[in-house]
């Protein structure tokens, strides 16, 4: 696949140099988080289509358009499960809506190396009641064990509920 720049940055893109080292581990790991994030969230929009018996085009279609919060919503006010699993899946959704929260924290910060050491400090900046900024340091083995948390939580709850891994490559005929 090749990125199409549009006409008036094409010639300043070529120019540029990239300032970041590419090659810095925290890169990588959050490619890994953007990935695991998605697999969770596929995995929470097959539990909600199985719990509203439309795993197909239809449920699809629905859960596409709800946000994450939504899913977890709705998986809850659906979710009719032996009284022995409920303690676990509460937990797991629990799980699930806190995954949600950190990756929105993670990938909607902006992210500064340390001069003096390893490691980036992360910041996000938000105004929603009033100015709040959120600094932390972050490296990739934390970033990393956040990604197998997630894995984790999906795998879960893609046994719970007996899912099927999707195979996109099968969808790539349709």
């Amino acid at each position: 696949m090749t990125i199409k720049i549009p006409a008036p940055f094409s010639s300043f893109v070529s120019e540029w140099e990239y300032e970041q080292e590419p090659s810095h581990p925290i890169y990588a790991t959050l490619g890994i988080v953007v990935f695991e994030y998605g697999q969770l969230d596929l995995t929470i929009s097959q539990v909600l289509m199985r719990l509203m018996d439309q795993e197909n085009d239809t449920g699809e279609t629905v859960v596409s358009a709800l946000s994450f919060d939504k899913k977890i919503e709705l998986i809850h006010a659906l979710a009719k499960l032996p009284q022995e699993q409920e303690p676990t899946f509460k937990a797991l959704l629990g799980y699930a809506t806190f995954c949600n929260t950190r990756r929105n924290t993670f990938l909607h910060s902006s992210y500064h190396k340390r001069k003096e050491s390893e490691g980036f400090v992360r910041r996000k900046v938000s105004a929603r009641r009033k100015l709040k900024r959120d600094i932390e340091l972050v490296d990739s083995a934390e970033l990393r064990r956040y990604a197998a948390f997630m894995y984790e939580t999906s795998a879960a709850l893609q046994q719970m509920f007996y899912l099927d891994v999707v195979e996109v490559e099968d969808e790539m005929g349709k």
